[in-house]
C-alpha cells in the first residue's frame, strides 16, 4: 500500500510528514503559469485535532507504508 506525505522545508533540508489526500483539487492562474493544488489532512495535537488545507501537487510524495514483518527464528546457530 502507498501513503500520501507532504514534502515540506525544515531549517536546511525537506522534511515529510504524513498526510490523507481528500478528493478536492483546485487550479490557480496566475499570469503565465497554473499552479494545481489537492486539499490534505494532517493531525495534529497528539493525533486529536485534523485540520485540512491546499497543499500544492508538487509537494505531495507518494511511498510504501512502512511494514513489520515477524518471523520464527533459531537463536542458538548464530552462537
Amino acid at each position: 500500500m502507498k501513503q500520501a506525505f507532504e514534502k515540506y522545508k525544515g531549517s536546511f533540508i525537506w522534511l515529510y510528514r504524513e498526510v490523507e489526500v481528500l478528493p478536492k483539487c483546485k487550479r490557480v492562474k496566475r499570469l503565465d503559469y497554473v499552479i494545481e493544488y489537492q486539499k490534505v489532512r494532517r493531525k495534529i495535537f497528539f493525533g486529536l485535532i485534523p485540520i485540512t488545507y491546499w497543499v500544492n501537487k508538487e509537494w505531495i510524495v507518494w511511498c510504501d507504508k512502512p511494514t513489520v514483518e515477524y518471523y520464527d527464528c533459531d537463536c542458538k546457530e548464530q552462537l
